[in-house]
Parts: structure tokens; C-alpha cells; sequence
């Protein structure tokens, strides 16, 4: 019985794979078509150059560090000092430095003070030439739809410059090089894993440090094993195959299914969006960047997740945890949130049943699942202007917890300029 199991999952997995990949292929060549005629604001993997995005000037420049050229984005006032300096960094799939344009912008019209630095999520660009170690090995597992069964991976070298703590000392080094011994960092998806290994080795360099859609201390490893049905935090196991982690997002941006990745609202409010449109540039960004991911990206992002997962992430900001810096969390507001299909939102709920935040924020809808009104606990949420902040507990870690309207996993795009007012407003406070 249990090698008939066997068979009949690798043909299911086999069938899988070759009957969605002649729409995978289709489908991307459209949508890189289409990303690559959109506009100018779009950020190029080589050919640092100037560029405008909603009438704010951005310049990007290499930071050559043992033998690789790293990306520096920068926009606002070259001469701000560190109070009113800050460093960003985004996550993947799509382009991590462009993830922040809009944000930025926003950031810099708010506050015509700051100097912001996008750097680049290190060695993630579509031209990285992997690199594999003689003795270092995949540390994680891989999990094949449609059965989820186990793919042993140990045997599998992988590049350790992939491994979130070395890319963390890589970003610290590139810092030095440009001279920022001290700033405030936001960091988004994996931009901000990176920031959280960065920062808790070095929490000197940290004036605030506000993290969006990224899981915190609390994560239960069986929650993990309900992907793909409910996806509860990134799916590490199954992203670590490069033909399912295009299918998932595929899947997800597409099709809607198992979840919606993004937020009903911001679907609304871009889909009549014309070309060379700020909100033209994030539609594509999000919904046709994300499904056309590289070859070489989903590479990279196999070599990743080889090297990461939820928990051991929780273990790896211990250092963060302890340390005094002011932490904010922003939130999609959408998250778990259930969309006009009953489908869930999102990937990252900061309540009820899975709340990845449950050390640190009231509760809002206690025990459900999606946020459903007959759970709804009153008086927790205060309207801040454009994005809303949840009430924190007594003994929290976190600083402040802020929800973004109109937006879920990817909110710095969704929804950039309430992301900047809570940003903007954070670092206020501690500048």
C-alpha cells in the first residue's frame, strides 16, 4: 500500500507539473512583455541610471564589495543626517529595491528631511551566478503538490551567500562601505528577515526599526503542514521547487487559489489603471511581475528556502527580541480577511486561531479563523489618518503594531502612502 502511495503521488506531482506549465509559459512571456513596456520607473538588473517616480528623484549606484556589484537606490536629502536617515529593504519575489519606489517617494514627499537607501536584497538579481559550497548542504526539506509528500533535499549543495544571517553580514558590510553607522531600517518579506538578523548582531546601527508582513515570535511548526490548502505564513517547503513556487504564485495572483494573495481593494483601485500611471507601475509590479518571476530568480529563491524556515527564523531574532531597539510591525489590514469568493486573504493574520502575533497585540477576533464580525472585539483598533494602529498588550515587545487599509502581504505596493504616514510617523518619534 505505501508504494502505491508513492507511484501515485509522483505521477499526481509529474501530471501536475507538465499540465500547468504550458500556461506558466504562456502566461510569463505575456506578462514580462508587458512589464518591460510599461514605463521607466521600473528598475533595471544592470545600468545604474536616474529616474522619477512621482515627481521624486531616485539615482541608483554600485557598491562593489568582493567582486560583486551590489545595488544602493537612493532618493531624498544626500546630506540628512542619521536621525533622519533611513534603510530599506524588500523581499520576492519581484524586484526587491522597486518593491520600495512608491514608498519611498511618498516617504520623501511626507518628510523632505529624510534620505532614503533601498539596497538591494544581496546577490538576488535575475544575472547572480550561483555558487555551490563543497561541504555545505540544504538544511530543509522540500514538499511536492498536489499530497505535499516530503522531498529529501540533504544531499542538495547549495550557495551559502542565500543563507538570510550571511546575506544580514553582507548588508552590514555594504553599509560600512557607504558610511551609515546609524539610521532607521524598514525592511518588508524577506527584507526584513535580513534586517532582523542585521540589526539583532548589530543593534547599535538601529534608531527604530519598522518590519511589514513578516511572522514575529510566535509560530507553531504543524502550521506549516496545512500548505497548500491554508497557507499560514510563507511556504518555505513548497516554494523550494522552482516550477511550484511559479505555480503557487501563479496560483495565488491568478487564480486566487488556495488564497488571495492581494488585498480586494487594491485590485479595485488599479484596475482601471492606464499606462504610465504611477498605479499602472504597481499593478503591473504586483500582478504580472510576480507571476513572470526569472529563471535565475526562482533559482535563487530555491536556494533560500533550502537554507530557511519559519521557526528557525523565530529562533534567529532571539537577539532582536532582547535588544532595546523600538520595533514597529505594519500589517495589511486584509490579512485573513475573506474576499468576494470566500476565498482568504492573505498569508499572515495578527488574530484569532493563527495569529503570528498573539505575544504582542490584543486580539481582535479571538478564535476565529478569517475575520468574521461575530468575533469582533471592539475598542482595539485607532484611526491614525490613513492607516489604523492595534491595541498592543501589556508586556509587548513590539513598539507599536499599525494596519495598512486596503492592502495584505504586499502593502508597501498596495497601499505605499498610508505605509509611509505610519513609517514616517514612527521614526518621528525616535529620530
Amino acid at each position: 500500500m505505501r508504494n502505491f502511495m508513492i507511484i501515485k503521488n509522483i505521477v499526481a506531482t509529474s501530471l501536475l507539473r507538465w499540465c500547468s506549465w504550458p500556461v506558466i509559459s504562456v502566461s510569463g512571456f505575456y506578462y514580462r512583455a508587458v512589464c518591460y513596456s510599461r514605463g521607466t520607473s521600473a528598475s533595471r538588473d544592470s545600468g545604474y541610471h536616474s529616474f522619477k517616480v512621482a515627481g521624486v528623484d531616485f539615482c541608483e549606484y554600485p557598491v562593489d564589495l568582493d567582486g560583486y556589484s551590489h545595488r544602493i537606490t537612493e532618493a531624498g536629502d544626500a546630506d540628512a543626517d542619521a536621525g533622519n536617515t533611513v534603510v530599506l529593504m524588500g523581499g520576492i519575489p519581484t524586484d526587491s529595491s522597486e518593491t520600495f519606489h512608491w514608498l519611498v517617494a511618498e516617504l520623501c514627499r511626507l518628510n523632505t528631511e529624510l534620505r532614503c537607501l533601498i539596497v538591494q536584497l544581496p546577490f538576488v538579481e535575475n544575472n547572480t551566478n550561483l555558487t555551490y559550497s563543497n561541504s555545505i548542504k540544504a538544511r530543509y526539506s522540500g514538499r511536492a503538490l498536489p499530497f505535499n509528500q516530503d522531498i529529501d533535499l540533504s544531499s542538495q549543495p547549495v550557495d551559502p551567500r542565500f543563507d538570510h544571517d550571511n546575506q544580514a553580514i553582507t548588508a552590514a558590510h555594504i553599509l560600512d562601505v557607504i558610511g551609515v553607522t546609524k539610521a532607521h531600517f524598514v525592511g518588508h518579506d524577506r527584507g526584513a528577515v535580513v534586517f532582523d538578523y542585521l540589526i539583532g548582531a548589530n543593534p547599535d546601527i538601529a534608531l527604530s526599526y519598522s518590519r511589514g508582513s513578516q511572522l514575529w515570535d510566535h509560530y507553531h511548526d504543524t502550521w506549516s503542514d496545512l500548505a497548500p490548502e491554508l497557507i499560514v505564513g510563507p511556504p518555505h517547503r513548497q516554494m523550494v521547487i522552482p516550477w511550484q513556487c511559479q505555480l503557487l504564485f501563479f496560483a495565488v495572483i491568478k487564480l486566487k487559489r488556495p488564497i488571495n494573495l492581494l488585498s480586494p481593494g487594491f485590485v479595485a483601485s488599479v484596475a482601471k489603471a492606464r499606462r504610465g500611471t504611477e498605479e499602472y507601475d504597481r499593478k503591473t509590479h504586483l500582478l504580472y511581475k510576480s507571476v513572470a518571476v526569472p529563471k535565475g530568480i526562482r533559482s535563487i529563491i530555491r536556494q533560500i528556502m533550502m537554507q530557511t524556515d519559519s521557526t528557525d527564523e523565530v529562533r534567529g531574532r532571539e537577539s532582536l527580541n532582547q535588544s532595546q531597539v523600538p520595533i514597529m510591525q505594519f500589517q495589511g489590514a486584509d490579512e485573513f480577511a475573506v474576499d468576494a469568493r470566500g476565498t482568504l486573504v492573505s498569508d499572515q493574520p495578527y488574530f484569532g486561531r493563527y495569529n503570528l502575533f498573539a505575544n504582542d497585540v490584543c486580539d481582535l477576533y479571538p478564535g476565529a479563523i478569517s475575520q468574521d464580525a461575530g468575533y469582533r472585539v471592539d475598542g482595539l483598533i485607532k484611526e491614525c489618518g490613513p492607516y489604523r494602529s492595534l491595541c498592543l498588550q501589556d508586556n509587548a515587545r513590539l513598539s507599536r503594531f499599525c494596519l495598512i487599509p486596503n492592502a495584505a502581504h504586499f502593502n508597501v505596493v498596495e497601499n505605499p502612502q498610508a505605509c509611509a504616514w505610519a513609517i514616517n510617523d514612527f521614526v518621528a518619534d525616535f529620530a
